[in-house]
């Protein structure tokens, strides 16, 4: 079989099945005068063709074990290795390169076009491929686009769908590459157009990377409603040419964090995006989502349509989503998307007992008595809240998507509604009949794609890292997935979360009644964490039992500023039951398995810190070997403290980014409205950062750091590499990509020094 081609400029309508939908409306748009690039599609029969002539098998997805991540990855980088591996038939390449030397572009784009029997992909879970203009280089293209629908997070979305493989049709864009001045999507909101922009191309947007522009038009009269500046640490560009043949076709370019820049996009190009959105609106081109570039021409900007949504990306069919369908926007928390019916719990609704598992919780607020329910929901949604919010931890943890910060929600949702949503882009749409795709009483939960790293990167360790890197645990059931992760221990395993599960049999003026109890449900909790990772440390904080988020303390009463009340270190001196309970379960298991440490949460003053270190003392904990008794720097008096802590006996500090920012801007990080402006990206944070880095040097203790901050800000990670942090701690969800950001930053530190 030779290789099938199909051209933008002349594909016709009976070709839509063989091209797969994106490539189809992008060529019926250009053949209309939008400005969009010219290409070819490479037939969705080549790659069975390909996978029969090199002799490769696909397992059938049914029996796939979607259910354990690390022998899914392992399949998936077999299957994957084996398709890079075969050679492409010679007429193949010979006609594929023909084909691309009439573009007369040094690098080109291969993209995914992907049709399916039942169901839509979300956007870009199938990555684009950049390749030079060079036979081995096409080649190799095509098969990294192919073997993008052997992802293991591909495989777990086609088996949870129910396709086989004769239902998935894979076909392959090929154009042009252009370079971006800027990119980004424009998005139809009811009465309202939202575009969103970031400097240069997209992939920082699609990896997460950057917070963009948003600008809002009203679609009736044409008139700017809003106009709002992002974040953006790096810029990624082509390259002009490769320095070698192997090179990456696409460079990044560092951006200064304390640099003002300017928006985005010009007026201008605000002007042509408006102009694009009208048009297809008058031609009747029904699409609530496209995404474009703004690449220069001559001495000026022309925008290009890159790639259209012919649905929301989580809507399941075109006849999902009628005429009356919501879309409401929050903020994403935890990475991710579900499609799943809504459980409402607000008012005074307590029955957590009765609800349904793979279900959305819909919640105006969340505390402790709700958080267990996550181990069994296929997603969560919250009114109120950051993504610093428990809520939004346990989730990242359990690698559930979550979208906080959506006021109303409750107002707007209803138990039963089918919802799908985005932890990614905080988007949550309301489906207007259940999918036909999955069962009514099921959720569909794709796994993180930040649970495996880009397209370009290795799957797993390669390089032993100065750096250490730990992972932030409080979930029993996160163990499994968490131990085979390239991390050297646990640097947070939080107490109250742990304890979670305790608090659904008792509340905690119970447990504190039968200390013994306690203490020996507390070690049978603890021992799964430290058995697990022996002989690796885990590092047990204890217990910083914050209201509201938790009940009060026996003897404390309701504070009116719950962030600055009874908390933390000084709470052991209101209520010392609970931590002589975490003490003897601390020694309990320390002396059988040897690799537990303690770090004392926000610490005030070296005088709390000296009354929590004696009792540690009189429980034996210093004795005994390998532990270590450090604090947390979450309290700003920490900067100037640190060597007193020291010499009261700290032997390690952990500096907790997320009650830092908040005490040095003072904004309530779980205030929606203050935390995405007031954030821990602002250089006064990061300058305590560094001091506190600098200080625990002078002092010869070690350091880390156990916030979002890293994880959200990747050019933090050079910093901190560059002031000599000890470690970097993360929730499992953000293990593979900070293990590759801190392996690139010590390689440029090591260019650097060299």
């Amino acid at each position: 079989m030779p290789l099938v081609l199909h051209w933008l400029a002349s594909m016709t309508p009976e070709v839509r099945a063989e091209v797969g939908d994106k490539a189809f409306l992008l060529g019926q748009l250009r053949q209309r005068g939008y400005p969009v690039l010219p290409g070819f599609v490479i037939a969705t029969s080549m790659l069975p063709e390909f996978l029969l002539r090199s002799g490769i098998e696909l397992p059938e997805l049914a029996t796939l074990p979607s259910d354990r991540p690390s022998p899914l990855q392992a399949l998936a980088r077999q299957l994957r290795r084996a398709l890079l591996a075969a050679e492409l038939p010679a007429a193949w390449l010979q006609s594929l390169v023909t084909a691309c030397e009439t573009m007369s572009s040094p690098v080109l784009l291969f993209r995914p076009s992907l049709s399916l029997e039942h169901g839509t992909p979300p956007a870009h879970l199938l990555l684009a491929q950049w390749c030079w203009q060079q036979p081995d280089a096409i080649a190799h293209g095509l098969k990294q686009t192919w073997a993008e629908l052997l992802r293991a997070r591909s495989l777990f979305y086609w088996q949870r769908l129910g396709l086989t493989w004769q239902q998935l049709h894979l076909a392959v864009l090929v154009q042009p590459a252009r370079d971006a001045i800027a990119s980004g999507t424009a998005t139809s909101r009811g009465r309202l157009w939202q575009f969103q922009a970031t400097r240069g191309l997209a992939l920082s947007q699609e990896r997460g990377e950057t917070i963009p522009d948003t600008y809002q038009v009203e679609a009736a009269t044409g008139r700017w409603q809003q106009r709002r500046g992002g974040h953006q640490s790096r810029i990624y560009r082509l390259r002009t040419r490769p320095p070698a043949v192997s090179a990456d076709c696409v460079e990044i370019m560092a951006l200064n964090e304390h640099d003002s820049l300017p928006m985005a996009i010009t007026p201008d190009q605000q002007q042509q995006l408006l102009a694009i959105a009208v048009r297809l609106n008058a031609d009747g081109v029904d699409v609530p989502g496209w995404e474009w570039l703004a690449t220069p021409v001559a001495l000026e900007t022309e925008i290009i349509l890159t790639q259209l949504h012919d649905q929301n990306p989580l809507v399941q069919s075109t006849s999902t989503a009628g005429p009356g369908s919501l879309r409401l926007l929050g903020i994403g928390a935890a990475p991710g998307q579900a499609i799943a019916p809504a459980c409402l719990l607000a008012g005074i609704q307590k029955h957590w007992q009765s609800i349904p598992p793979n279900c959305i919780l819909v919640i105006d607020h969340i505390t402790p008595d709700w958080l267990p329910l996550l181990e069994q929901a296929a997603g969560l949604v919250i009114e109120q809240g950051g993504t610093t919010s428990h809520g939004a931890i346990v989730a990242r943890e359990l690698g559930i998507p979550a979208v906080v910060g959506l006021a109303d929600a409750t107002q707007h949702l209803h138990n039963g509604d089918r919802l799908a949503i985005d932890g990614t882009s905080g988007e949550v749409c309301l489906l207007s009949s259940p999918s036909p795709a999955t069962p009514p009483t099921s959720g569909l939960t794709l796994p993180s794609r930040a649970n495996e790293p880009p397209a370009t990167a290795v799957t797993g360790p390669t390089v032993a890292l100065s750096t250490q890197l730990w992972v932030n645990l409080s979930q029993p059931s996160a163990i499994a997935h968490a131990v085979t992760l390239p991390v050297r221990g646990v640097g947070l395993l939080r107490a109250e979360l742990m304890m979670l599960r305790l608090l659904r049999a008792h509340d905690l003026a119970w447990w504190l009644q039968h200390p013994i109890m306690l203490s020996d449900h507390l070690a049978r909790l603890l021992e799964c964490f430290a058995a697990a990772f022996a002989p690796r440390p885990v590092f047990y904080r204890s217990t910083d039992w914050r209201a509201p988020e938790f009940p009060l303390l026996p003897g404390t009463r309701a504070a009116l500023n719950p962030l600055l009340g009874v908390r933390g270190t000084y709470s052991y001196q209101v209520c010392p039951e609970l931590f002589a309970a975490e003490l003897t379960a601390l020694a309990a298991v320390q002396k059988t398995c040897g690799n537990l440490s303690l770090i004392l949460p926000f610490v005030r003053s070296v005088e709390e810190f000296e009354q929590a270190r004696d009792r540690v003392e009189q429980a034996g904990l210093l004795a005994l070997p390998d532990f270590q008794l450090w604090f947390a720097a979450e309290v700003p008096s920490a900067l100037f403290l640190l060597p007193d802590y020291v010499r009261a006996g700290a032997q390690g500090v952990a500096i907790g980014s997320n009650d830092l920012t908040q005490l040095l801007l003072g904004a309530d990080r779980d205030d929606p409205s203050l935390s995405q402006t007031l954030t821990d990206n602002h250089p006064v944070v990061w300058q305590a950062i560094q001091q506190l880095i600098r200080s625990a040097q002078s002092a010869g203790i070690p350091c880390s750091v156990c916030g979002q901050a890293p994880v959200k800000w990747p050019e933090l990670v050079d910093l901190l590499v560059n002031w000599g942090i000890t470690a970097i701690s993360v929730e499992p969800t953000a293990v593979l990509s900070m293990y590759q950001a801190i392996a690139a930053a010590e390689q440029r530190l090591r260019r650097t020094n060299f």
